[in-house]
């Protein structure tokens, strides 16, 4: 590479300057220097302060993007857990009405092909209730009136035949 005429002129200019020389004790002292332990705090650039004040920067936005992340699931785990208990809520109200329907009968067993119940709410009706000391009877009916498949309280429900359906 050549010298530019700026270079040529910078050059003579620098030449021209009167030559500093160092001191006799110049060595000395900085062999002094360098053999005494530093006073006082070492000195800080400010270029590490500038890269740790990034750092910080950098730390606090990447918490506080995790923190909004934890929150929006947390959130969503929230509403999870409500519609969950809204049907929970909405299947026991349901198993509440079963039972209410329910209430009354009992299951007596079953067969292979036939499921037997007991609906005490119509036997109740087909029972008068007993006056004092007197025993209970069929209203107007005789006792084997009970074993008529047709009207006996005691139903036979086949889930084969009627979808389930008492018959």
């Amino acid at each position: 590479m050549q010298p530019t005429a700026d270079d040529r002129w910078l050059d003579r200019i620098l030449r021209d300057l009167p030559r500093q020389r160092a001191s006799s004790d110049f060595t000395a002292r900085v062999m002094r220097r360098l053999e005494t332990p530093a006073s006082g705090p070492p000195r800080r650039s400010w270029r590490w302060l500038a890269a740790a004040a990034g750092l910080v920067l950098v730390l606090a936005a990447s918490w506080g993007v995790a923190q909004q992340r934890a929150s929006r699931q947390a959130r969503a785990e929230l509403e999870a857990l409500r519609a969950e208990h809204r049907a929970l809520r909405a299947e026991l109200e349901e198993l509440r009405q079963l039972e209410a329907a329910a209430r009354g009968v009992v299951y007596l067993g079953s067969t292979d092909d036939a499921d037997w119940v007991l609906d005490l709410r119509r036997l109740a009706r087909r029972l008068e209730l007993p006056g004092e000391g007197a025993p209970g009877r069929l209203k107007g009916e005789p006792l084997p009136a009970l074993l008529d498949p047709e009207r006996d309280p005691i139903r036979q429900r086949s889930p084969s035949r009627e979808g389930g359906i008492y018959r």
